[in-house]
């Protein structure tokens, strides 16, 4: 098998963006939405939303998945378990 390296994946209006940790894509999501301010955009941050993947992969029972894990602006945007 080879290593596919996927920097952002879009769809219409919508991003994936992938990200080792919380706090890269945080980073991401953050600069992301200065960048859109400079082109008079604006990230909808009611419809955006996170997703952990392989979350129960080293993970006991007893861990509750998150419901937030990355904020813009200082709103915590929604930790979804799975997009339709």
């Amino acid at each position: 098998m080879g290593i596919c390296i996927l920097i952002w994946l879009g769809y219409a209006d919508d991003l994936v963006i992938p990200a080792k940790s919380a706090e890269d894509l945080n980073a991401m999501l953050n600069e992301l939405n200065e960048i859109f301010g400079e082109y008079c955009l604006k990230m909808n941050q009611e419809k955006t939303e996170t997703l952990i993947l392989n979350w129960k992969l080293g993970k006991g029972d007893n861990n509750e998945y998150p419901k937030s894990i990355v904020n813009i602006k200082g709103t915590a945007i929604k930790n979804s378990r799975d997009f339709k």
